[in-house]
């Protein structure tokens, strides 16, 4: 058998990947997909935390750049979007785009961008979360306390510093048990 062949009968099938220009609900996105990995950590006595996993991280970074982006247009929702309104858009080169659909107010304001930053926490942070752990994810706490301090232009500056380590603080992952 010639290896042309052998390539004319081999088939490739992928299954459970979403088809490009398509549109999917984040809560479908969610549930279909791991967003967090649960880990032993050995430096604390074989404590189990939640880290976020690639596809996880890539979301809620995707939705916080979307949020940064609107309100630095002058755009808000004053909290008033929901996770009905939250979509992922699948591109035909097969990045994806995480967005809200719901039509955003043109006056923003500190209030209603913190607002905005508590439901996105409210909507994102339970699929990061496992029954087995307790408390936040590894590295949210900072991640919380940046958000709150992103809406002041002083505080911005007085975290500038840190900004670098708490805007990745959804790519990191504590170091796992190996036994």
């Amino acid at each position: 058998m010639k290896s042309t062949e052998v390539l004319e009968k081999t088939t490739l099938e992928i299954r459970g990947l979403p088809r490009p220009n398509s549109r999917l609900p984040f809560r479908k996105f969610a549930m279909e997909n791991d967003m967090h990995k649960t880990w032993e950590l050995f430096d604390f006595g074989c404590k189990k935390v939640d880290a976020p996993t690639y596809l996880g991280r890539k979301a809620g970074l995707g939705y916080l750049n979307f949020l940064l982006k609107k309100h630095k247009a002058g755009c808000c929702w004053d909290g008033s979007f929901g996770e009905e309104d939250m979509e992922v858009l699948i591109h035909d080169d097969g990045c994806m785009e995480f967005v809200i659909t719901k039509k955003g107010y043109e006056d923003f304001t500190k209030e209603k961008g913190i607002a905005d930053f508590n439901k996105f926490c409210e909507i994102i942070f339970p699929y990061f979360m496992s029954a087995e752990v307790k408390g936040m994810p590894a590295y949210f706490d900072q991640l919380t306390i940046f958000i709150i301090c992103l809406t002041s232009r002083i505080k911005r500056r007085m975290v500038n510093g840190r900004s670098t380590c708490c805007l990745t603080s959804l790519s990191n992952r504590p170091r796992p048990f190996q036994p």
